[in-house]
């Protein structure tokens, strides 16, 4: 399986060079990125991350059963920084939604948005969805509160709702409730694989 190879491979440019089309700096604050995950880009994501942890076991048969557990499912990965002296309690109410050519929304079959209470580590993060147990994000100092100082919003789409042969997808848009468009991103699926 090609995407297993390619997230196996030794060679980290080529890596970079496969990521790079489906990875938009934003640098619009407060959104700073958004990565687009294709089912082809999950199998590469999923062997680069077991590759980086030393374990060279994923497969062909690992691979298609990621692809199994999320059939056709593309997701769209926002990454956003907030003002340090923010009073966030919560990560504000973001929205993600694919616009197509006519102008009609498509939108997420499930969004979830998690905190992050440090500092981004490194450019080449890989777009994961946060996990429920929280990982990744440290707990506080005991007894005492920490600042939100960002957050990652990931939006799930059916990859059925997105094939629109008459009326394809041209744009993400990334909203806050109350505070409109942040974003219009122009990506075009049949690019990515």
């Amino acid at each position: 399986m090609e995407a297993v190879a390619l997230g196996q491979s030794a060679f980290d440019a080529d890596k970079v060079l496969f990521h790079r089309p489906y990875h938009f700096d934003v640098a619009r604050a407060p959104l700073d990125m958004v990565d687009v995950v294709t089912p082809f880009r999950r199998v590469v994501i999923a062997a680069e991350l077991r590759a980086r942890a030393g374990d060279r076991r994923f497969g062909q048969r690992e691979g298609l059963a990621l692809l199994e557990t999320f059939p056709g499912q593309v997701s769209v990965h926002a990454e956003f920084t907030f003002h340090p002296l923010n009073t966030f309690v919560l990560v504000p109410a973001y929205r993600v939604a694919w616009v197509t050519e006519r102008g009609v929304r498509i939108e997420p079959a499930h969004l979830d948005a998690a905190p992050r209470f440090f500092a981004r580590r490194g450019t080449d993060s890989l777009p994961v969805p946060p996990d429920s147990a929280g990982r990744g994000t440290p707990p506080g100092p005991p007894g005492r509160s920490q600042t939100m100082i960002g957050a990652t919003v990931v939006a799930f789409f059916s990859g059925a709702s997105l094939e629109r042969k008459d009326d394809p997808v041209r744009a993400v848009v990334i909203e806050e409730a109350g505070q409109g468009e942040l974003a219009r991103l122009p990506i075009d699926l049949a690019r990515l694989r």
